[in-house]
């Protein structure tokens, strides 16, 4: 498992750490190309499109605010690139679906 906290800006960081909100890679994980966002018992996917377009929200459990959610997707857009950089880091390359 791999944190992405060292890939966004500094500001974001905090906000990450003050919400308690966790984006993660993990190193036993499958296609599609994701992040896992962690709340507490709050549970998002945030499906990342290597190559060429934007990440796109996917399932959520009913604990993750709205709030968190959609910063949590915002910060995967801001940095984009640089998570499915991560994925690949640790999956090796794959092709966009």
């Amino acid at each position: 498992m791999r944190r992405v906290g060292s890939i966004v800006s500094e500001a974001e960081h905090e906000f990450l750490e003050k919400r308690r909100i966790s984006i993660l890679v993990y190193s036993n994980d499958h296609d599609p190309p994701h992040v896992d966002v962690r709340k507490g018992k709050g549970k998002m996917k945030i499906y990342l499109s290597i190559g060429q377009g934007m990440p796109r929200m996917g399932p959520r459990n009913r604990f993750l605010s709205d709030v968190d959610a959609r910063r949590a997707f915002e910060l995967c857009c801001e940095s984009h690139g640089e998570m499915s950089a991560l994925w690949e880091a640790v999956h090796g390359k794959t092709k966009d679906k």
